[in-house]
């Protein structure tokens, strides 16, 4: 709900794509379906999670996207490595440096 308001997006109520663990009926799909695709893409396996917990990059993810939609800004690979804990051939490495 917080991305669908900041990002002044409509609530979908009739989705063009649908998550596996999503209803329509769900309070929260017509948010989830709003910023879908594009800012929160869901998992490959085609599931979406709204009750889990969502991982650091996951977290930065979004913002990045929310940020590239809003403000336009790219994402820039960083010259240096800030967390010790990320490889830079992991899939969020570009966007935990925003």
């Amino acid at each position: 709900m917080f991305l669908t308001k900041k990002l002044k997006l409509s609530p979908v109520t009739s989705p063009d794509m649908k998550y596996s663990d999503v209803d329509v009926d769900r309070w929260s799909a017509p948010y989830i379906y709003a910023v879908s695709p594009g800012i929160t893409d869901g998992y490959p396996d085609g599931h979406f999670a709204p009750e889990g917990n969502i991982t650091r990059a996951e977290t930065a993810r979004r913002i990045e996207a929310m940020m590239r939609k809003k403000y336009h800004v790219p994402i820039s690979t960083p010259d240096r490595q800030y967390y010790s804990d990320v490889d830079a051939d992991y899939w969020a490495y570009p966007v935990l440096y925003i």
